[in-house]
């Protein structure tokens, strides 16, 4: 009787083991691509990351002078990451980790977003900080994906620098691009605020001069030396997972 009760509690034992083998094993394979994931390390202009190739140097330039201006008026870094392939990962999992990573925006008040597109994949996700998911919600950057992305289908540059220069104007003075209550009451300041980035980069260009020190002299901002010590790599920011995906 004794030898048939060790006997069952060693059966019992076995398919326990087997038991927490099947669910490590399960949860190592849920986890890994997370594990496993390699993000690249920034580049030395940090606002935009032209991993796949897809941007021009002009574009590459104006879009960093409007960031680093931006970043030194509201103290919120908008940091552009343009990727080949996702090679299989998730868009939503490859964002958080790579803001994670490059600590985008101000650790005090977590104010980060990253814009990552992937070329293959046509996608594109927008990665919000904790800082800033109350004013700039999951809605907001889902609709704006939507209404940036033909342009972006059609002319990756103008594209690109259209969604930058809207989610900033957005950024800086909430509701003059989207407003909560229409999706499509906001078009008179979006045409308004492309056709100014516009504007201006031809005039910086006609003129040889820096597009950022042009929109600093509009806004009139001030920044302390520490800023400016560490406006070219990321402030610590913190990220949830908040933010959108679409196709482009």
């Amino acid at each position: 009787m004794v030898e048939r009760r060790s006997s069952a509690n060693k059966k019992l034992s076995g398919k326990a083991k087997i038991k927490v083998v099947l669910m490590v094993g399960l949860l190592f394979v849920i986890c890994y691509p997370a594990w496993s994931q390699v993000v690249p390390k920034p580049t030395d202009g940090f606002y935009v990351n032209d991993f796949a190739g897809m941007l021009s140097a002009e574009t590459k330039e104006q879009i960093k002078s409007v960031a680093e201006t931006f970043y030194a008026k509201n103290n919120i870094q908008v940091v552009v990451v343009t990727i080949p392939s996702l090679d299989g990962a998730d868009i939503n999992q490859y964002a958080i980790n790579l803001a994670r990573e490059w600590k985008i925006g101000s650790a005090e008040q977590n104010t980060g977003v990253l814009i990552l597109v992937a070329e293959s994949e046509s996608e594109i996700r927008i990665e919000v900080g904790l800082g800033l998911e109350a004013e700039f919600n999951d809605a907001k950057a889902g609709r704006l994906i939507r209404r940036c992305s033909a342009h972006i289908k059609k002319d990756y540059n103008g594209g690109i620098k259209e969604l930058v220069a809207l989610l900033i104007a957005e950024l800086d003075d909430p509701g003059s691009v989207l407003r909560n209550d229409d999706e499509g009451s906001g078009t008179a300041m979006y045409v308004l605020a492309f056709l100014g980035f516009v504007a201006l980069s031809f005039l910086a260009k006609k003129k040889g001069l820096n597009l950022g020190w042009l929109l600093w002299c509009c806004v009139d901002g001030h920044t302390s030396d520490d800023r400016n010590d560490r406006i070219n790599r990321g402030g610590g920011g913190h990220f949830g997972g908040g933010g959108a995906t679409g196709k482009f």
